[in-house]
């Protein structure tokens, strides 16, 4: 089964600003959740290529996937 939002992690690390990956994935009608040290990004499968081309050391979650 096709996951219906995809999970992407982006660790306190990366070289990425947290305000442009919400951007997009909010004009998709994505989530988040903001944790300690990362944040989780939510985004419909079929955008989820615009968010990996955009920034493409995002770290997939499949377990945190939702169904």
């Amino acid at each position: 089964m096709e996951p219906l939002l995809c999970c992407y992690r982006l660790d306190a690390l990366m070289p990425y600003d947290e305000e442009q990956i919400w951007s997009l994935v909010q004009r998709h009608q994505g989530y988040l959740s903001i944790r300690g040290d990362c944040i989780d990004f939510w985004i419909p499968q079929q955008y989820q290529s615009l968010l990996v081309l955009a920034f493409p050391g995002l770290r997939r979650q499949w377990a945190l996937d939702y169904v």
